[in-house]
């Protein structure tokens, strides 16, 4: 025999009963269930279309190259990016592209020594005990990571230089020459706030390498075997130079919709896994050029689907009318029948003759055989 019947705490108002807590059985309305869903729609509709109207502005250009055969010379190769929707008033960025090569491994990710990067000197007794300091290398971090880096340059030596090429919409009447300017990719402030001013994740030997900023985005492993790093960038002041009277900033985006901005990178192709591409793309308040459109698309399939649930409850709701008076009285009259996780049917077969009268009381008044 349980401890309590049913008969001692049935009716009861007692909270100790989970049964009897009314705040635990929500009861919404279904207007407020419309409401909530029509406004979220719209919500997510507004983001999509915030979104699409910004990716629809933002400059983007990406172009392939071929890895060099294992134990070649490394060679200079001509790379052009058609960059299109470029907007010379915001800075634009330059990313190396790899797809199948896989930094997800965890011999790969764990193999590096955090006291030796932390450390003034890398050479020191018991800080690269963690990995394998790899043949005759000197004042180099040891590891896998590091032993692996991209070392392509992408640029020009020595001053790091690209060929930015504006062909102008000409005609006979106003004939526009062709604008060309060399400017250099920017490699600095590349790097993780963390890495670049924090001594937590790396010290006074490793800030000595030279390009220690791209070997501090190279060491953030990536979780997925395609990924984009950052190489560099370029900054609106520089592309003041790119700027006439016949190459206004209007004319040199009219000039990108119709494929005429070109970027040629002269690159040195020593990197010798996976497939490489250059990446040129300007950022918005939502990320990077795939990441704006995905956030796009994916708003206006939620939108559309709140939207479709609002208009089912309405018409259920026209359909049905609103919840009838008598079932809320149910409720309150018998709240630990209507409230309670346990069956009604389970209570009318276990329980007394009170119980199952009174079972079969609220199944007449709520409609239930």
């Amino acid at each position: 025999m349980p401890l309590l019947s049913v008969n001692s705490w049935f009716g009861t108002k007692s909270p100790f009963f989970t049964q009897t807590m009314r705040h635990c059985v929500p009861n919404p309305e279904v207007i407020l269930i419309m409401s909530l869903l029509f406004a979220g729609s719209i919500i997510f509709l507004i983001i999509s279309a915030v979104a699409f109207s910004f990716n629809s502005t933002q400059a983007y250009g990406i172009a392939s190259y071929d890895t060099p055969s294992t134990g070649t010379t490394p060679q200079t190769v001509s790379v052009t990016v058609t960059l299109e929707r470029f907007n010379v008033d915001k800075p634009l960025y330059v990313y190396y592209h790899l797809q199948d090569f896989h930094q997800n491994v965890r011999y790969y990710v764990s193999n590096f020594s955090r006291k030796q990067l932390q450390s003034d000197n890398f050479n020191a007794a018991g800080l690269n005990k963690d990995c394998n300091k790899g043949g005759a290398v000197v004042n180099e971090p040891c590891g896998l990571i590091y032993q692996s880096l991209f070392n392509d340059t992408l640029a020009s030596a020595p001053n790091n230089e690209v060929t930015f090429s504006i062909s102008g919409a000409s005609t006979s009447s106003n004939p526009v020459q062709p604008k060309v300017v060399k400017l250099a990719i920017n490699m600095t402030g590349i790097a993780w706030k963390e890495d670049s001013k924090s001594t937590k994740m790396y010290g006074t030997a490793f800030r000595a390498l030279p390009n220690n900023e791209s070997i501090a985005v190279w060491m953030r492993t990536a979780p997925l075997s395609t990924f984009d790093k950052l190489y560099g960038r370029f900054t609106p002041e520089q592309f003041k130079a790119l700027t006439t009277d016949s190459h206004t900033a209007e004319t040199i985006f009219y000039d990108s919709q119709m494929g005429g901005v070109t970027v040629e990178f002269s690159v040195t192709n020593n990197f010798p896994y996976g497939k490489k591409s250059i990446v040129l793309q300007q950022m918005t308040v939502f990320g990077g050029y795939y990441e704006t459109r995905n956030l796009a698309i994916l708003s206006t399939i939620l939108g559309c689907i709140l939207f479709i649930c609002a208009l089912t409850f309405l018409v259920i709701f026209l359909e049905r009318g609103p919840r009838s008076a008598k079932y809320k009285t149910v409720l309150e009259q018998y709240p630990i029948v209507t409230n309670s996780s346990i069956l009604l049917s389970e209570l009318e077969r276990t329980g007394d003759e009170k119980v199952r009268r009174t079972i079969r009381q609220v199944k007449a008044e709520m409609g239930l055989k």
